[in-house]
């Protein structure tokens, strides 16, 4: 990755990811998955924010097992997969530039030293590098299936943590949706009828644009149906429980694309 962009120094350098991950783009499924918080991976010029490492492989840095999850749909479903390169503590992608947590300088009690008093351009570096390219590879997929009309089907996956400021979530998947109630409420059907998991109904949490980026902008805006899962951790603390996971949603997924025809 070049240091250097028509003569400005950049974040990236040749030694860092880049800031969106494609798989299978031509995957023939409706759906298009995304991982929005995938890595904690930390540009290098970052220096870590001036976090030990061990904070970066807790919750506030990724979502735990969510990007093992998103490639066994995306495999199992032949959907493509969109995920980013970067930790949400540089940036967050699924919160609004505007959102105080989108670069956050505190997240569930850790101080974030690098994220301190930034500047306005250097926020808007990070914007720049990081955030807008990843919205761009999304929008840029979904235009691609509406040019061969094939409606897609937008499908997020996240992870939440079991214990959050002291509080136990009892939930071990969350359905999550804000205009979308038709899907979501299929896919808890399908849940109930194939587990005995305690679904959260838009909890622990729900997509709303305070809190939310992709799925209010490239799926509600767009009238594409959408859904945000939110699985507990403690069930992806491994790689069996990451695969029993993304089999048990892929299959879920397709019978609805199956009836969706």
């Amino acid at each position: 990755m070049s240091e250097i962009n028509n003569g400005k120094a950049t974040i990236l350098t040749y030694s860092d990811p880049p800031p969106v991950n494609k798989a299978n783009q031509n995957g023939k499924s409706r759906y298009i998955i995304v991982c929005d918080h995938a890595t904690n991976v930390i540009p290098e010029k970052l220096k870590l924010l001036s976090l030990d490492k061990k904070s970066l492989e807790k919750h506030i840095a990724l979502d735990i097992g969510a990007l093992g999850v998103a490639k066994t749909i995306s495999d199992i479903l032949d959907a493509p997969l969109l995920y980013t390169g970067f930790s949400r503590l540089v940036i967050d992608v699924n919160r609004s530039l505007n959102s105080k947590d989108s670069i956050p300088e505190v997240s569930d009690g850790i101080v974030i030293s690098g994220n301190k008093n930034l500047s306005l351009s250097a926020r808007k570096q990070r914007a720049s590098e990081l955030f807008e390219p990843y919205h761009e590879a999304i929008s840029s997929i979904i235009t691609e299936r509406f040019d061969f009309n094939k409606m897609p089907i937008l499908i997020a996956v996240h992870s939440f943590t079991p214990i959050l400021q002291n509080i136990k979530r009892i939930w071990d998947i969350g359905i999550t949706y804000d205009n979308s109630t038709y899907l979501a409420e299929k896919i808890m059907t399908l849940l109930k009828i194939k587990s005995d998991y305690n679904i959260g109904n838009n909890q622990p949490y729900s997509v709303n644009r305070q809190s939310d980026y992709t799925i209010p902008i490239h799926g509600d805006d767009h009238s594409i149906k959408n859904v945000l899962f939110e699985i507990r951790q403690d069930h992806l603390s491994d790689d069996q429980g990451i695969a029993r996971w993304g089999e048990l949603l892929a299959k879920i997924l397709r019978v609805i694309e199956k009836q969706e025809k």
